[in-house]
C-alpha cells in the first residue's frame, strides 16, 4: 500500500512540475512581447494614436491602440481646427423698482415685444418695430381662417405667382363697428396697430378688468384702453387691448363689416353663471392694460 501512495505522489510532482514549467514559459514570452513593444514605441518616429475612452469620456488613463494599456501616454498632438467664435456678450442693463421702502436694481437682457392695438405708435416706454392695420378673418361670413387678430405691415410681399383665389384662408382688415367715447369718427374705419420692442423688459401682460398695472413687481403702463373683440353673434375671435384714443387708417368710412371690433361690456350674475356682481355691473364696457417688467 506505501509503494502505491508514493508512486501516486511522484506522478502529481511530475504532473505540476511539467505545469509550472508551461505556465513560466508563456509568462517569459509575455513578458518578452511587452518589452518589444515598448522599444518599438519608443523608437517610432510618430506616436500612437490616443482616444477618448467611450465608456469614461472624462477618465484620466486613455486608452492606447495597439500597445498595452499600462504604457505612459506620449506627447501632445498639433493642435486642432479653430471653432467658431463665441457669442458677444449682451450689454449689461438695468431697471430700478420699489419694492416697500427699498429701490432694487434687476439686470434685463433681450427685451420684449408687445402689440398696441389700435395706434400706429409706440409708447415712450418701447421702440416702433413697425406699424400697420389690423386684420382678421370674416367675422360673420367665414366658419374657417384663423381667429386672432393680425398687425399687417403696410408694405406687404408675396410670394411669387399669380394670385390662386383659392378657397383657403382670407384675411380682411378690421374697422371698428362702433364709436368709443374716447375716440370719436372712428366708426366704420379700419384700426391702426404697432409693434414694439421694449429693450429693458422681458415679459409683458395684459391685465382686462382695469387700466392700471397689478402686482407690486414693478411693472410699467405701457397703454391701456378698451377689451374689444367681435360681436356675440358672429363668429369667434380673441379678446384684444384697444388703445384708448384709438386712430384709424383715412382710407373709408364704408360699412363693409368683414372683419370687425366691438366693445366687451360685462355680463354678471348674482346666482352664478356670469361674473359676480357686485363688483362687476352688467352691460358696462371692460377696460383693459398692458404692462411691461
Amino acid at each position: 500500500m506505501d509503494c502505491h501512495l508514493l508512486l501516486l505522489a511522484i506522478f502529481l510532482c511530475a504532473g505540476v512540475s511539467a505545469m509550472l514549467e508551461e505556465e513560466l514559459e508563456m509568462l517569459e514570452t509575455q513578458i518578452e512581447t511587452s518589452r518589444s513593444r515598448r522599444a518599438v514605441d519608443r523608437d517610432a518616429e510618430t506616436p500612437a494614436k490616443v482616444v477618448t475612452n467611450p465608456l469614461a469620456p472624462n477618465a484620466q488613463t486613455p486608452i492606447y491602440l495597439g500597445q498595452c494599456i499600462m504604457c505612459p501616454p506620449g506627447p501632445p498632438g498639433p493642435p486642432g481646427t479653430p471653432g467658431f467664435p463665441l457669442r458677444p456678450r449682451l450689454a449689461e442693463r438695468y431697471y430700478d423698482y420699489q419694492e416697500g421702502n427699498e429701490t432694487r436694481r434687476m439686470p434685463v437682457a433681450g427685451g420684449v415685444t408687445f402689440t398696441r392695438w389700435g395706434k400706429p405708435t409706440c409708447p415712450e416706454t418701447a421702440e416702433l418695430v413697425y406699424h400697420g392695420i389690423m386684420a382678421s378673418s370674416h367675422s360673420s361670413g367665414h366658419k374657417g381662417s384663423g381667429s386672432n387678430y393680425l398687425c399687417m405691415p403696410l408694405d406687404p410681399k408675396f410670394a411669387e405667382g399669380t394670385p390662386s383665389y383659392s378657397s383657403g384662408g382670407a384675411v380682411y382688415g378690421v374697422e371698428f363697428n362702433t364709436n368709443i367715447l374716447t375716440s370719436q369718427g372712428i366708426l366704420n374705419s379700419e384700426a391702426t396697430c404697432a409693434v414694439c420692442l421694449s429693450m429693458t423688459k422681458t415679459t409683458s401682460i395684459m391685465i382686462p378688468g382695469t387700466d392700471e398695472c397689478l402686482g407690486d413687481q414693478g411693472w410699467t403702463l405701457e397703454y391701456h384702453g378698451y377689451l374689444m373683440t367681435t360681436l356675440k353673434t358672429h363668429f369667434k375671435s380673441e379678446f384684444v387691448c384697444v388703445d384708448y384714443e384709438a386712430e384709424v387708417l383715412e382710407r373709408t368710412t364704408y360699412n363693409n363689416e368683414e372683419a370687425t371690433l366691438y366693445q366687451a361690456d360685462a355680463t354678471c350674475s348674482a346666482s352664478g353663471g356670469g361674473l359676480p356682481c357686485p363688483p362687476y355691473v352688467t352691460g358696462y364696457d371692460v377696460i383693459c392694460a398692458v404692462c411691461s417688467r
